[in-house]
């Protein structure tokens, strides 16, 4: 018995390594991204407020368009792990993905080139709508480079070759910043275009993207030949995505509703309720990691018909995500005047964020714990069930409560209600996630047949 244990927790030991392993660059590297978005939005405010407004406005619609679709294609890394040791079969499965990809990606441009009209049936002034507009359209045109770049990268993280990731997301960055830079002041022998040399920035960033994924591919074994797509697979491969997509949708629509509520309730509150959200952003990355580097590493053992490797993986993976989250909640708390100050020097908002942060980060452990579930899900190719249970948890229970709450407790309500959503949403996906793991759940198509016991009489 003790060696059976000591066997199962090096296991687990191993998993938990590997997992932590993945996530470290998957980390670094949105950081990285978040990073380079701040110094693009730093330097427009150099010229007022107008052009900031712009800014807001126009990724008011671009950010909801890429999380759909960044969603949508991240249904991917399950079906490209199965294919993991074969470099032709990753190939041919990653030209269908990059297919939809192109899809998707047409489409979001498409919306974000009629975003000019939006803007102005819904009244924004005349002066940042011509600005916000081209910017807009910018960043649909990058929608299309970034959607296929995207699909690379999941191809990277199925091969759990996450490393290169890191790298590609600094070169991005940096030839984001630097195209940025030339074209909003003018430098580097660059027109001065303003706001929309940020867009065009945007653009230089994912061509950088979709160059360094294709030689990372490249580098690992996997050369992509352009081919007819396959029916079958993109079929697949949007059944798995487009529920994952709507998930992130739901979330993005239920939290703009949360920001309107905080909105009628003063200029502090509003302020602090965007001061915290933009907090748990932050935080919510370190689970978005671990979460996609355990896919591959649940599909593969998922696939081989192992199910106590299955709940090794699942284990390590939700046990690292809490952990993590817990120590960034404590380090946060504790550190709360310094994080807040950074944020903001205005006196009431930071007190008013004072008052809502433990609440804050209690709703932030509980996203974290069912991201990892969902995550979990998405290996076990199970992601219409999120889907539901982000409308039932957000949409039936978070949001009608906020309403409640919001007149009684004002911010802390609303904070307490999505902190019951996200309870809610653990429940319902922890219980989906037990069932897979006692082998319930449905089964992968790809997974060996048990053999036939034949009785003998």
């Amino acid at each position: 018995m003790s060696e059976v244990r000591h066997a199962r927790l090096g296991g687990f030991a191993r998993e938990l390594r590997e997992t932590g392993r993945g996530a470290l660059p998957l980390y670094l590297s949105i950081m990285v991204g978040t990073m380079g978005l701040t110094l693009d939005t730093a330097m427009v405010g150099q010229f007022g407020p107008a052009a900031l407004a712009a800014i807001a406005v126009g990724l008011g619609v671009y950010s909801p368009a890429f999380t759909a679709i960044t969603g949508a294609l991240r249904g991917m890394i399950p079906v490209l792990a199965e294919h993991r040791e074969d470099d032709e079969a990753s190939a041919r499965t990653l030209n269908d993905g990059m297919w939809l990809a192109f899809a998707l990606g047409c489409l979001g441009c498409a919306v974000l080139a009629s975003a000019s009209s939006l803007f102005g049936s819904l009244g924004v002034d005349q002066g940042i709508r011509s600005e916000s507009g081209v910017y807009a359209t910018l960043l649909g045109l990058s929608l299309l480079p970034s959607s296929l770049g995207y699909a690379c990268t999941y191809t990277l993280v199925s091969r759990q070759e996450n490393r290169w990731i890191l790298w590609i997301g600094i070169a991005a960055m940096a030839v984001r910043s630097l195209t940025t830079l030339g074209f909003v002041f003018g430098t580097l022998g660059l027109p001065r275009l303003g706001v929309a040399g940020a867009g065009l920035g945007a653009v230089a960033g994912a061509l950088t993207t979709l160059a360094g994924g294709l030689w990372a591919l490249g580098r690992s074994g996997v050369r992509v030949r352009p081919h007819r797509p396959r029916t079958t697979t993109m079929l697949r491969l949007a059944r798995l995505g487009l529920p994952v997509s709507g998930t992130v949708l739901t979330k993005f629509t239920v939290l703009a509703g949360f920001a309107l509520l905080a909105g009628r309730l003063g200029e502090a509150p509003a302020a602090a309720h965007a001061v915290a959200l933009n907090l748990t952003n932050v935080l919510f990355a370190g689970a978005i990691a671990i979460g996609q580097s355990n896919i591959p590493r649940v599909g593969v053992h998922r696939r081989a018909g192992d199910q106590t490797a299955v709940r090794m993986a699942a284990g390590a993976g939700l046990a690292l995500t809490v952990a993590v989250s817990v120590l960034l909640d404590i380090s946060v708390w504790c550190g709360s005047a310094d994080v807040l100050g950074f944020y903001s020097s205005d006196a009431a908002v930071r007190s008013t964020a004072s008052e809502i942060l433990l609440v804050v980060l209690v709703a932030q452990v509980l996203d974290a714990v069912q991201a990892g579930c969902g995550f979990f899900l998405i290996a076990c190719q199970d992601t219409v069930f999120s889907l539901g249970a982000m409308v039932a948890a957000y949409g039936l229970v978070a949001l009608p409560l906020a309403f409640l709450l919001r007149g009684v407790w004002g911010l802390t309500g609303l904070w307490a209600a999505l902190a019951v959503g996200n309870g809610v949403l653990v429940m319902l996906q922890g219980y989906r996630t037990v069932r897979h793991l006692r082998g319930k759940g449905t089964p992968d198509p790809q997974a060996p047949a048990e053999p036939l016991r034949v009785e003998r009489t």
